[in-house]
């Protein structure tokens, strides 16, 4: 799966391990393929519209799945944690 998706972690990384990476990709990659597309092309079409609106709330389509896949991933990554807050990934292809 690590091959498809990168997660990139904003903070917290001291206290991440692989489950939670493998997990955060998971729930990724489940909300890219649900939507019936590929990482590379939710990837390439929100950097498309990202350059061109630079606003979350104006991306459609596919751009706006790999945003919602980033949002499962960042939630997938703290879960079951104490402090769900501890720590905050994003992804890339």
């Amino acid at each position: 799966m690590g091959t498809q998706i990168s997660i990139d972690i904003a903070h917290g990384g001291s206290n991440v391990d692989a489950d939670d990476i493998h997990r955060a990709e998971t729930a990724a990659l489940a909300v890219i393929a649900e939507a019936g597309t590929t990482p590379a092309a939710a990837y390439a079409e929100f950097q498309r519209q990202w350059a061109e609106f630079d606003d979350y709330e104006l991306l459609t389509g596919i751009a706006a799945v790999w945003v919602d896949a980033e949002r499962a991933a960042d939630c997938a990554l703290t879960e079951g944690w104490a402090n769900p807050d501890g720590a905050h990934c994003y992804i890339t292809a």
